[in-house]
């Protein structure tokens, strides 16, 4: 151990670990490197090798919840290309969290003049030679262009792909005349990956022109129909159901665990009684009461008269807005994605069980705006998307 390179946190006593490398992971790292710097291959066919059968699995800290597969992800190569670590040196400061935190999407890479450098501390997995040269590629190969989409597509930034994976953003493509979307998966984890989801393949597309009868569908049933109010009673009564039997599942298998917890609590008791170092069980038995402690907060926060959304409340909000399905039929495109984004509309794709999920926010700033309403143009402009802030709404589920 040695003290932090960080002189604010040395003076408070803390200390640096030296980092070892681990052998087989280390080798992935330097063919990383190796196929960037060596042979030029982009960070996505990187990504796609590693992703072959039998290739080595992703890092540990990949995001599971996201990642449910754990695929190398392009994102991920990139990462690592840039993380000076590799060189020997402990590097921190390179990200900019705050302003995530501040505005969203991901934390910014700061210039490398701020970062903060402790200079060779453990072993280097590659030299500061490849290391530069990798930095090089990135500074003379320009990023792709895909903020442009934006206002091309009716639903960009409102599809997502669901199948056999994690929810993940569709892209426009125009092919044959026909406007798509794809699913991201190729591109962020590679075709080797994609293909080897069962029944997803290297590709998803859903057309544009039969993902709008739909989601029209959903908004002359579930938002302006003169039905909407009794579907609404239904769903919430439906989503209570879900919700009290989530609930008393979770609250069987905490009392479970307390009662397991228990159990062990005693059989250190008895190994006191046998003669075992009385430090040693007294570690442990704490540590198990603090096991209990946190399964019996759990179980009080479980509390079968949790607060269940105000149906009433939401029903009225919905009832205010006027009825406007075939204005929303007969709009431009333009004004069509101007309402879907003010009702913070979403749409999951899941092409292996053939289904679509649509679902929309409806808020008090949504229902105000649409209140009786005659025509679209000039109520669906006075909603910004910093507006949304309401009551959710279950999908309604299409079979394809």
């Amino acid at each position: 151990m040695e003290p932090h390179p960080n002189p604010t946190r040395a003076a408070n006593g803390e200390h640096k670990a030296r980092l070892v490398p681990e052998p087989e992971q280390a080798e992935v790292v330097k063919e990383i490197f190796h196929l960037s710097v060596d042979k030029g291959w982009a960070c996505k066919r990187i990504a796609d090798h590693l992703n072959r059968p039998g290739g080595p699995p992703s890092p540990s800290h990949v995001d599971s919840k996201r990642n449910v597969r754990r695929d190398w992800a392009k994102s991920t190569i990139r990462a690592m290309l840039q993380n000076a670590t590799y060189t020997g040196k402990l590097v921190w400061n390179r990200r900019d969290f705050a302003t995530q935190r501040d505005v969203g999407g991901s934390a910014r890479l700061r210039a490398r003049e701020e970062w903060a450098v402790a200079e060779v501390t453990h072993l280097p997995l590659v030299s500061e030679e490849v290391f530069a040269a990798a930095q090089q590629r990135f500074a003379t190969r320009p990023r792709g262009q895909r903020g442009r989409q934006t206002s091309d597509y009716l639903f960009a930034g409102m599809v997502k792909c669901a199948s056999g994976h994690g929810p993940l953003a569709m892209y426009g493509r125009e092919r044959k005349s026909h406007r798509y979307y794809c699913c991201d998966y190729a591109r962020s984890y590679g075709e080797e990956a994609a293909a080897q989801i069962p029944e997803h393949g290297k590709w998803i597309y859903l057309r544009e022109d039969r993902l709008l009868p739909l989601v029209e569908k959903f908004f002359a049933e579930r938002i302006f129909g003169p039905m909407r109010v009794e579907r609404l009673g239904r769903q919430l009564r439906a989503q209570g159901r879900r919700s009290k039997g989530k609930a008393r599942d979770a609250q069987s298998r905490l009392r479970r665990e307390v009662a397991d917890l228990d159990r062990r609590v005693g059989l250190q008791l008895n190994a006191l009684e046998e003669g075992i170092e009385p430090e040693l069980v007294g570690q442990r038995i704490a540590e198990l009461r603090a096991e209990k402690d946190r399964a019996e907060g759990a179980l009080r926060e479980l509390a079968p008269n949790a607060a269940e959304p105000d149906g009433e409340e939401l029903a009225a909000t919905l009832s205010r807005i006027a009825d406007l399905s075939q204005a929303l039929r007969d709009a431009p495109a333009p004004l069509k994605r101007q309402v879907f984004e003010a009702f913070c509309l979403e749409v999951r794709y899941d092409k292996v069980e053939r289904r679509i999920e649509v679902s929309a926010t409806v808020s008090e700033a949504v229902a105000k705006a649409f209140e009786n309403a005659k025509d679209l143009p000039a109520e669906a402009s006075s909603v910004t998307t910093r507006d949304i802030a309401g009551a959710g709404f279950e999908p309604a589920t299409f079979g394809l």
